[in-house]
């Protein structure tokens, strides 16, 4: 069979839905949409490693946005099928029976296999759990079987295969050889069940089978898998298939290995997909809510998006996820085009490379002249475009832009656990956007091995209300989070009130372990003042620290900036209150400007190999104070080098206290020395032991005998060891 014909011949499986079943408090649902972007574990999956106990096999390993199978040789350690099996997969937890046979479930899996097969089967899809023979045989699915050599079934049992049976093999399955480099490319295999009704089988876009015949008549769950067996018809009947174990000699493997590696699996259940759109009102200009999956194309144009503002005071802000697969593919990235403006990958963008599987929440603080705007997403790889909101007013303010990061105490049972206070200055309305996650905890069995028992638990399940002032958005609702419909995803939730003017209070409210992300408050009324538009933030390591250096596209009534810093080496910025302001003086802004501007501070009090999360804060002249979103660095070991070197002071001129930085480059008793014009010793600002590296001390101009000293020039020096560098600074009173 030609190639072609081949790939025109293949299918696969996607799940949707969402079942009706409610109690009090919790709900018993499937979720619309359960995605594993392999990120971190998830209990909804029990993870093999057969024959277990044994060491043979290790478990998938969860990787960099990609989980990784491989299958050793096999080792055999009985006559039993289970101690001969060898197996390295997942498949749906603690339950036999997930969808039933009148479900309609829809599944997408990306994936590519990084070696030839091996004697055995590999692949995924929907099966119908049962033991050996194997007499039912329901499944649908994509696997690739392979006899061990020289068997006489050799040719017959070799294949790649989109396999939906129940006693109609023949008409119901197709066997196509697809050569290893085809399967060692990235590919979307999708596998639509409509009910009892329809299958289809696609690979990427093209449409390989379908089945309106042969369907099934018992329920699945998911199953993914490498191991060492093959199905083969018995001889006992037409619907019997006897599961064979191969090689008997493990030595017959052309290679040390069966490997693969799986970017995402997305099982929808109904037959909508989980995104959904708002009809513009009130500041909510544009609220799309995607939630999807690029289709791992370079640099494509993948979503646009038309919207109308007032004028004025205009937020665009985007939430995301981009990954980094370790050179199996290219990173992610995505970037926003507004009106022809190209926002870049940079900070108001997404780079896998960057990011390392991270969300990231990115706000546009802008004015824009009334009348019809676009905005465009360009995709490379596979990023997750979560929401695009957009909210504008002639006259809005943000109120505030909270960067939280914190999760609830494990075990919270309804509890008032943050509270955000925020004041309206005129009557208006005011739209809230939150970010925030709850995951599924364990426990989830949802219906049993009949397929008829609603038994899941989702007692430990995270959960996050809101309460505005008096008004309650519920537990479990469209504007609030819960683990049996989020998974562990961020899920961003939009509301819009009229408020009085007057101080405000937003409380959360949390069930076991939700983490809160960010909140942005925007205010319909309020001072017309728009402060920074950033076009990027960025820092790079240099000799003498870290350089960081923004760029702005405007300014209006900015006095300046201030940076602040906090240490880590957490996947997502920690909270706004672990960040120190590092600037002592204010970086001058430039007013009002409608040119690009450029600036630069060097933070000199770095250490070697250690990680920094910078955040950058506009000011404007009314007050209104703008942090932006942080940026992270690690300084490197083998690069940061520190000289012998003593720094001018700052600030300078000063009254009456002043910041002396210095670096040595190693271990050294350290004295610093004031001097007036007279050459005159007055004071010793610090005379003690430092390790080698960059130190401020500050000075506040008053000598031991607590008499301050007069305005005029000083001198101060840097003894260590035999080694003396000198300054000069302006004392004013």
């Amino acid at each position: 069979m030609q190639f072609k014909q081949a790939l025109t011949r293949l299918g696969i499986l996607i799940l949707f839905g969402l079942w009706p079943w409610m109690l009090w408090g919790q709900s018993i649902v499937i979720p619309p949409l359960q995605r594993d972007d392999f990120i971190k574990s998830h209990d909804w999956w029990e993870y093999h490693s057969d024959p277990e106990g044994t060491g043979a096999q290790v478990k998938p390993a969860l990787k960099n946005g990609y989980l990784h199978h491989i299958l050793q040789k096999p080792q055999f350690f009985g006559s039993d099928l289970l101690n001969q099996m060898n197996n390295v997969g997942f498949e749906s937890a603690a339950v036999d029976i997930l969808y039933g046979p009148n479900d309609t479930v829809f599944v997408r899996v990306r994936a590519k296999f990084l070696t030839p097969h091996q004697p055995g089967s590999r692949g995924f899809g929907f099966w119908y759990k049962e033991g050996s023979p194997v007499t039912v045989n329901e499944q649908a699915w994509f696997m690739q079987q392979k006899e061990e050599a020289g068997s006489p079934r050799e040719a017959r049992d070799t294949w790649w295969r989109a396999d939906k049976a129940n006693g109609l093999r023949y008409s119901a399955h197709d066997s196509v050889d697809l050569p290893y480099s085809y399967l060692s490319e990235w590919h979307v295999y999708k596998i639509y069940r409509y009910g009892n009704n329809r299958i289809e089988f696609y690979v990427d876009d093209s449409l390989a089978m379908v089945s309106t015949n042969a369907l099934p008549e018992e329920g699945w769950d998911y199953h993914h898998w490498i191991d060492n067996l093959v199905y083969q018809d018995s001889t006992t009947g037409p619907d019997t298939y006897e599961i064979k174990v191969v090689p008997k000699d493990s030595n017959t493997w052309t290679a040390s290995t069966n490997e693969m590696v799986t970017d995402y699996v997305e099982i929808f259940f109904g037959d909508t997909l989980s995104g959904f759109s708002l009809t513009p009102s009130g500041v909510m200009k544009l609220r799309e809510y995607p939630n999807e999956i690029a289709p791992g194309k370079r640099n494509t144009l993948w979503k646009s998006y038309s919207f109308t503002t007032d004028g004025g005071r205009t937020l665009i802000i985007a939430t995301a996820l981009a990954e980094e697969y370790d050179g199996y593919d290219r990173a992610d990235s995505l970037r926003m085009v507004i009106d022809g403006k190209d926002y870049g990958y940079g900070s108001k963008g997404w780079d896998g490379n960057a990011l390392q599987a991270r969300y990231k929440i990115v706000k546009i603080d802008t004015t824009m002249p009334s009348g019809t705007h676009t905005i465009q997403f360009y995709s490379t790889t596979t990023p997750i475009l979560y929401d695009v909101t957009v909210l504008n007013s002639s006259t809005g303010l943000v109120l505030l832009d909270s960067t939280v990061n914190q999760t609830a105490p494990a075990g919270s049972n309804n509890l008032q656990w943050i509270q955000i206070p925020f004041t309206v200055p005129e009557a208006g309305q005011v739209a809230i956007y939150v970010a925030a996650e709850a995951d599924e905890n364990p426990g989830w069995a949802y219906r049993g091995p009949t397929n008829s028992n609603p038994n899941i638990d989702d007692s430990q399940d995270d959960d996050l209300r809101m309460v505005l002032d008096g008004i309650d958005y519920g537990w479990q609702t469209d504007s609030s989070w819960y683990g049996n419909r989020d998974f562990g995803e961020i899920k961003t939730v939009l509301i819009q009130e009229l408020l009085a003017a007057g101080n405000h209070t937003l409380t959360f409210y949390a069930n076991n372990t939700p983490t809160l992300y960010r909140v942005i408050i925007f205010s319909e009324k309020g001072d017309q003042t728009v402060p920074v538009e950033l076009i990027s933030f960025t820092a790079e390591e240099q000799e003498d620290g870290v350089h960081l250096k923004w760029v702005t596209e405007s300014e209006v009534g900015n006095l300046g900036f201030h940076i602040y810093r906090a240490e880590g080496d957490s996947l997502s910025p920690p909270p706004d209150a672990f960040f120190r302001q590092i600037t002592l003086d204010l970086i001058e802004g430039s007013g009002n400007s409608n040119q690009r501007r450029e600036y630069e501070y060097v933070d000199r009090f770095v250490q070697p190999g250690t990680g920094y999360w910078y955040m950058l804060e506009d000011i404007a002249y009314n007050g209104e104070r703008t942090r932006h979103t942080p940026i992270w660095i690690r300084t490197n070991p083998a690069t940061v080098a520190h000289k012998f070197r003593l720094y001018q002071n700052f600030p300078n001129p000063f009254n009456p206290a002043t910041t002396i930085p210095f670096s040595i480059d190693e271990p050294s008793r350290v004295r610093i020395e004031i001097y007036n014009l007279q050459g005159q010793l007055v004071d010793v600002a610090v005379d003690d032991f430092f390790p080698a590296g960059y130190h401020q001390v500050e000075w506040n101009s008053i000598p031991e005998d607590g008499q301050p000293l007069p305005a005029g020039i000083y001198y101060y020096r840097l003894v260590a060891g035999n080694r003396v560098e000198t300054k000069k600074m302006v004392l004013v009173r």
